[in-house]
């Protein structure tokens, strides 16, 4: 700005924000200056440069404000020969192409050349883009500049990679660019700017590889003068100041990362509209003025919070979509940009296009800037919409967790589009339970459209068919196992029935045996009897002769009829003993159907039984789940929530069910429970947490250099300081015996404190950089250490000398030593697990080929974890070297995993900001998912009785970065009675549980805590 006038300009803000600068904004570019005339140079030398560098390194502005100015200073006499063309690629760089030249068609020719006629010139053949720009122009010889921003579209667009069509498309496209570049006579030049990351994608393009190879520009990193020229120059052009401690500030925080230019900018922008917005123009832009709008750290996220807040809650449902549908997870797990037209987006929203542009002008207003086209672009069906830079995605938290959702929604679809494919196939089966339910979850809550799915998979009808005839299936299949499991009960209680009365009938058929038998009996009496009368009969006979003869004949005919009496007596006797045999093996047949029948009515009650626990179970989720929509209603929270878990734990429901789990966590943070508590102390992120062994205390550290001792049996005690310095402390361990602490910093120093807090510390060097991982032997005389510089050395405590184990070249990010310290594990960038049998020294290295590992850590002497860069958890065993378990734990870098063998439990942390409570022994089983989190998790530690999970995070509220939490339901539901002053009423009972089902007391009404006040919410 001149020097006559150093007024500050009002209303004006010198700092564009995120979207790059424009050429009228020259005179605000700078430190760059160096940068621009090398490009500029390589253009006139080639016709051709492609300026190359990290996202957020500045690319666009380089060109369009520093390259492009130039250009019109040096020809400042032949300005009218040059014409300048811009463009991005976008998912149709051909099409693109076209309406780029046909909206450059100059006023003079317009009705003789129109976009029908640019098209079919480009389209005609290789030749096409030299001949439609040779037509466009007005002077002869004139130049044309062509500008292909963001030219890695190309390859990040999905439709190019699913489509060979597209992809012979893009050839075209490509075989257009060189042929104008080589064509000496075409006056055309082109600029292209790419993201690096995306160079090895142009070796497909043979033409475009060696006009690259021939000239490229990588732009440097800015060094610090550089970035205080961005700084102070444009604040000094618009006649103000600006502190220096705040420039110093502003520095020191962007560091030595590449991609901060915009986020700067950005900050720049909102602190110069706080400090003008207070109207003191006299004083300099302050430290005050950019604290108010939350640093750079929380400055964009801050904004564009303000613009979601504006909207009605519609309206923000359509914003969600917006953003999920126009930015999407790249392959490397990092925010891309999708740009959309808003004839899709408002498709995919479900709404009116007037109601989307509504929310678009919203974010692209002036001074936010969120949205491409810029504001005062007129908006219609084929726009395409776009964020104005990535950075949006890594700081803006709501943006940050759309992007995992729309991720997480498109693994779910595309899962789904294989299983309906293979079943049409033939190849696979409808989905079951707990697929189907996912999926059923995934459809309610997405309401996935015709036009959203396309994006992934055409397919999207047969997909839903197959989700449609799966869940109708599943429901007769539930609906038929139920009268099933009916009609058997019906048959079992008519089976016990005729059982019954067989069994009656066999008794009475043993009563008629047996009467049967004591009339045989008294029948061969009968006959004994009359035969000894006969032989008396027959002594008087030969006494008496006369008698004898006259009576022989008498006696014979007796005789006989006797012993016919007698036979006919044996008879009957046989014939009831035969009966009794019959009646004997009927009873014993009729205990058998009564033992049968007593079975059947048996399975069936223990059906009933099983079918009324699991009935609980599910009357016990259900309740967990209503106590967290009742957060903050007082008793009728706690009462739902320790109900729950009783119904839950009598019906053998899964030992730590994720939805008991959260009634109850809920409860405790509600009020005050014994089992959750936040210690502030830090002032930056903590790294690492460790309990002291036999005691109830922990020490933690982090980003600020401090360690922290802190006491859980008296939570209201502030924290004791151990060390203060000026560096970062990473890692912090304590030795088995408690008698040692042991932490690595980034300046490659190690230092062991004694825990009697009285003895002199001492430090140990030997790394290069900085220290990673640290671990004890199980014995506490050795150390072991890794880092950046590849190292991993083992140390005599006692003798403070090091033994030198591995020396490579990528860094070693963990280390672990099994509990009986037979093995030890150490991780690399590169997915090596090096493996030493520390009796024998054999080593043995695993290429895992799952990318960069994060963490390992033994769960005992044998079984380990293994945690990646993609949020990949794997358990390993040493000895058999097997994957025993592979399980997608988080949508991001693994940062701790901490196992408790009491428990059977595995606890992981992920910069995705959740921590997750594992079965280890069932991982079917849904992990209890804690988001509570405040920012990206990095530590976690059980405590020593296995009854409290810390974790350590980023603490971006107040710096709450440690939470104590219990890890299991049971220790959780020890205490829910003394948050209580009464139990359900009837009423309530039959609202939250059922008619049906029997009241009873929650709590015994003398172990109620009666209070003159109740809890919030009664």
């Amino acid at each position: 700005m001149p020097e006559k006038d150093r007024s500050v300009k009002v209303g004006f803000n010198p700092f564009p924000g995120l979207r790059p600068f424009t050429p009228e904004e020259s005179d605000l570019f700078f430190g760059r200056e160096g940068q621009s005339e090398e490009v500029l140079n390589k253009l006139k030398k080639n016709r051709f440069v492609t300026v190359i560098g990290t996202s957020g390194s500045g690319k666009s502005s380089l060109v369009f404000c520093g390259v492009i100015s130039r250009l019109v200073n040096l020809e400042r006499e032949k300005i009218s020969r040059w014409r300048v063309l811009s463009m991005r690629p976008g998912n149709d760089p051909l099409e693109n192409l076209v309406a780029m030249l046909a909206d450059s068609i100059p006023v003079e020719k317009q009705k003789a050349i129109d976009r029908t006629i640019i098209e079919n010139v480009i389209r005609k053949d290789e030749k096409g883009l030299v001949n439609a720009v040779s037509k466009l122009r007005i002077i002869k010889g004139s130049k044309t500049l062509l500008i292909i921003d963001q030219f890695e579209e190309l390859f990040r667009y999905k439709a190019a990679k699913k489509s060979g069509l597209r992809t012979e498309k893009n050839r075209y496209f490509m075989d257009q660019l060189v042929n104008a570049v080589e064509d000496p006579s075409s006056g055309i030049s082109v600029i292209m700017t790419m993201r690096s990351d995306y160079i090895g994608d142009c070796a497909q393009f043979l033409g475009l590889t060696e006009l690259i190879n021939q000239s490229n520009y990588l732009i440097p990193h800015m060094s610090e003068d550089d970035y205080r020229k961005v700084i102070t120059e444009p604040v000094k052009y618009a006649g103000a100041k600006i502190e220096s401690e705040l420039v110093d500030l502003l520095i020191s925080e962007i560091g030595e990362r590449t991609d901060q230019l915009p986020v700067l900018q950005h900050a720049l922008m909102r602190t110069w509209d706080n400090w003008q917005s207070i109207g003191m123009s006299d004083e300099p832009v302050s430290i005050a003025n950019y604290n108010a709008i939350g640093k750079m750290s929380g400055a964009m996220s801050r904004h564009a919070d303000e613009a979601y807040e504006e909207l009605n809650s519609r309206e923000q449902e359509i914003c969600e979509t917006l953003f999920r549908t126009i930015t999407e997870k790249g392959p490397d797990n990092k925010g891309a940009r999708r740009p959309t037209r808003i004839s899709t987006i408002a498709s995919i929203a479900r709404c009116s296009e007037k109601e989307l542009i509504k929310v678009i002008n919203t974010f692209r207003s002036s001074g936010r800037s969120f949205i491409t086209p810029s504001e005062g672009i007129k908006l219609t069906s084929d726009t395409v919409i776009d964020i104005s830079h990535e950075s949006l995605m890594r700081i803006w938290d709501r943006l940050s967790e759309w992007v995992d959702k729309e991720a997480e929604s498109e693994q779910m679809y595309l899962k789904l589009s294989e299983a309906a494919a293979m079943f049409q196939e033939g190849k696979t089966t409808l989905w079951r339970p707990p697929d189907l339910q996912l999926a059923l979850k995934w459809r309610k809550e997405n309401k996935p459209t015709l036009t959203w799915a396309e994006r992934y998979n055409p397919a999207f009808e047969r997909a839903m068919v197959y989700l449609r005839t799966s869940e109708k299936e599943y429901i007769e299949e539930e609906e038929n196992r139920l009268r099933a499991q009916k009609k058997r009960l019906r048959r079992s209680r008519v089976a016990a029935t005729i059982g019954g009365t067989a069994a009656v009938l066999s008794v009475f058929l043993m009563l008629f045996a047996f009467i049967k038998r004591s009339e045989a009996i008294r029948g061969i009496r009968v006959a004994e009897e009359q035969r000894k009368q006969a032989t008396e009969q027959k002594i008087m006979a030969q006494s008496n002769a006369k008698i004898a003869i006259r009576n022989a004949k008498e006696a014979k005919e007796k005789e006989a009829l006797a012993e016919q009496n007698a036979s006919e007596a044996e008879i009957t006797a046989l014939d009831a003993l035969r009966q009794k045999e019959i009646a004997i093996i009927n009873a014993r047949k009729a205990v058998e159907r009564e033992a049968l029948a007593l079975a059947d009515a048996e399975s069936a009650k223990i059906n009933e039984v099983d079918a009324m626990k699991r009935r609980m179970v599910s009357v016990g989720k259900s309740m967990a789940v209503r106590s967290i929509q009742l957060a903050g209603e007082g008793d009728i929270q706690v009462l739902l929530a320790y109900q729950a878990y009783l119904f839950n734990k009598r019906n053998e429901g899964v030992n730590n069910d994720a939805d008991i789990y959260m009634g109850l966590y809920n409860v405790e943070k509600e009020y005050d429970g014994l089992n959750y508590s936040i210690f502030n102390g830090h002032r930056e992120k903590v790294y690492s947490l460790a309990f002291l062994p036999g005691t109830k205390q922990f020490c933690s550290t982090g980003a600020d250099g401090m360690i922290l001792r802190w006491n859980m049996q008296d939570k209201k005690q502030g924290p004791s300081t151990v060390f203060e310095g000026n560096e970062i402390i990473e890692v912090l361990t304590v030795s088995a015996d408690g008698k040692l602490m042991a932490c690595g910093s980034d300046r490659a120093i190690i230092r062991i404190i004694p825990t009697s807090w009285q003895d002199t510390m001492f430090e140990l060097t030997g790394h290069s950089d900085r220290i990673k991982s640290l671990a004890f032997t199980p014995d506490s005389k050795s150390l072991v250490s890794a880092g950046v510089d590849g190292q991993v050395i083992l140390w005599n405590i006692e003798t403070r000398e090091p033994s030198l184990l591995i020396s490579a070249e990528e860094p070693i990010n963990s280390v672990d030593i099994s509990q009986s310290g037979k093995y030890l594990l150490a991780a690399s960038d590169n997915g090596l697990i090096h493996l030493w049998n520390m009796n024998n020294s054999d080593r043995n290295s695993i290429d895992t080929e799952k990318g960069s590992i994060a963490v390992v850590r033994f769960r005992d002497n044998t079984n380990y974890a293994v945690g990646y860069q993609n949020g990949l958890v794997e358990l390993r065993n040493v000895e058999e070297e097997t994957i025993t378990e592979a399980i997608r734990a988080h949508a991001l870098k693994i940062t701790d995993i901490r196992f408790s063998e009491q428990l059977n439990q595995m606890a992981t942390c992920s910069e995705d900001g959740f921590v997750k409570i594992w079965n280890y022994t069932d991982f079917t089983e849904p992990p209890v998912s804690l988001e509570d989190n405040d920012g990206m998790v990095y530590a976690l530690a059980f405590s020593p009785e296995n009854q409290i999970l810390l974790s350590g995070s980023e603490g971006k509220e107040e710096y709450r970065n440690i939470i104590a939490r219990s890890p299991h339901v049971d220790y959780m539901a020890q205490n829910m009675c003394t948050l209580l002053s009464r139990n359900f009423t009837d009423e309530e009972w039959w609202i939250y549980v059922g008619r049906d089902i029997d009241y009873e007391e929650t709590c015994d009404p003398d172990g109620l805590k009666i209070r003159a006040r109740q809890i919030r919410g009664d």
